[in-house]
């Protein structure tokens, strides 16, 4: 079972702080990198630190989304942009039609409890020395259906 979520439908994100408001559909994951930009270093990019790059601890992804900030409005036009490791991302808020989400809801449900089911058969099956080709069977069986 995996829960997908849908970056283009991610309206907030909680960080350590609390929530913060994705502006316009920003939220973003990509390549996790701090770097001085060409006219500061020279005319190339300089990677200072990047997650890619195979340094031990660094996470390779990182997240990306605009914000609207009231007190640096001034600076910023009343946007900024708010990066950071993949790992400071607690939780996200994705938007759902009223229908589409309790349908993906329910399918969810329904998976995790036939994946039950699946291993609680394996199970008993396994344990008991004369339905050992059933447990077989199900082993089988439980491969195809991955």
């Amino acid at each position: 079972m995996t829960l997908r979520i849908d970056v283009a439908k991610v309206y907030a994100v909680l960080l350590p702080d609390g929530w913060h408001n994705v502006v316009d559909d920003s939220f973003e994951l990509e390549a996790y990198e701090y770097i001085r930009e060409p006219s500061r270093a020279g005319g190339h990019v300089d990677i200072r630190l990047g997650g890619g790059a195979g340094e031990s601890g660094v996470p390779t992804t990182g997240f990306m989304f605009m914000e609207r900030v009231a007190e640096t409005a001034k600076l910023t036009g009343g946007s900024v942009w708010i990066k950071g490791p993949i790992t400071a991302v607690l939780a996200v808020r994705e938007k759902i039609s009223s229908t589409s989400g309790l349908d993906e809801a329910a399918k969810i449900r329904k998976r995790a409890n036939e994946a039950a089911q699946k291993r609680e058969r394996y199970h008993i099956a396994a344990e008991t020395p004369e339905h050992e080709s059933e447990g077989q069977a199900l082993t089988e069986a439980s491969q195809r259906d991955d």
